[in-house]
């Protein structure tokens, strides 16, 4: 059993559960920006934040796929043209991920505007089946653009799909829910997350999410009941800002970002589930941000 995580411009990487066994580069030509990472018993899944080369954000990004011993890495598994995959969760035999066009690029990320689509996309784990129009008009649009919120993590679990939502802005956004085939769409399922940023698990009768930011304060671990009731937006503080999450077999682990953007250096912490004995060191040397996280 392993962790795994997306983290530099083109890699993922894995350890295993008790934080030995560290390989930074597990998987590399994963693309440009890995953003989300998903397993089922043969294959890891990831989303391309980015794609095309620096400075063409409208060249679109794709899902990726590899085997779980790290071979056979095909960056182009499921092409997405001008759009960009940041997210990934599968269920059963399907594959789901978040779709956006991106407008402006601004650091490690995108963002997009009011007009452009904000989606969730299904499709089977062999690449086939594509349905771009799986949840549509997810984006939440705001003034100016760039503070658009949309969906950028997402998780499934039971009968329900769970998406988190991002926004550059210290504005509240929430987290949405629907029926794994694509009915009952609330966007606004658990409101007033503050600059959710991008991770959510579900785990053990609860949904985590990561709340991150430019405001070290806000740097925490949240946690809800399946309900959605229950919200505790500061259930674990973190030591930088949360990008990456993932539950399983009593703990929690995440990914956290400190020191400057352009070079960020990402450790990975871990806590039980309910809160207690947090290790904020628990994977360390991981040189760039990290993009989400995975257990298998």
């Amino acid at each position: 059993m392993y962790l795994y995580w997306a983290s530099g411009k083109t890699t993922l990487g894995r350890a295993r559960l008790d934080g030995t066994g560290v390989e930074q580069s597990f998987v590399s030509g994963a693309g440009r920006r890995p953003c989300g990472v998903a397993l089922d018993r043969e294959h890891i899944y990831w989303g391309e934040a980015l794609g095309g080369k620096v400075g063409s954000p409208d060249k679109g990004g794709a899902i990726g796929r590899a085997n779980r011993d790290g071979t056979g890495v095909n960056a182009t598994f499921i092409p997405t043209p001008a759009h960009h995959g940041c997210g990934v969760a599968i269920a059963g035999s399907h594959i789901y991920w978040v779709s956006i066009a991106c407008k402006i690029v601004l650091g490690r990320g995108c963002w997009w505007a009011p007009s452009s689509p904000a989606a969730i996309v299904r499709a089977n784990v062999d690449g086939t089946g594509v349905d771009d129009q799986f949840i549509t008009g997810l984006a939440i649009p705001r003034s100016p653009a760039f503070q658009t919120a949309g969906p950028c993590g997402i998780a499934v679990a039971g009968k329900y799909i769970y998406w988190m939502n991002n926004a550059e802005s210290g504005k509240p956004v929430p987290i949405g829910r629907a029926n794994l085939d694509g009915t009952d769409v609330n966007k606004r399922f658990i409101t007033g997350v503050t600059n959710g940023f991008c991770g959510i698990a579900v785990a053990g009768g609860y949904i985590y999410w990561t709340t991150g930011g430019f405001v070290k304060s806000r740097y925490a671990i949240g946690r809800a009941n399946l309900d959605g009731t229950g919200a505790n937006r500061r259930f674990i503080r973190t030591a930088g800002i949360p990008c990456g999450i993932a539950a399983y077999q009593g703990h929690i682990y995440w990914g956290q970002s400190t020191g400057r953007m352009a070079h960020p250096t990402t450790t990975i912490g871990r806590a039980n589930l309910n809160g207690s004995a947090v290790n904020n060191q628990f994977i360390t040397g991981i040189h760039d941000f990290c993009g989400g996280l995975a257990v298998g």
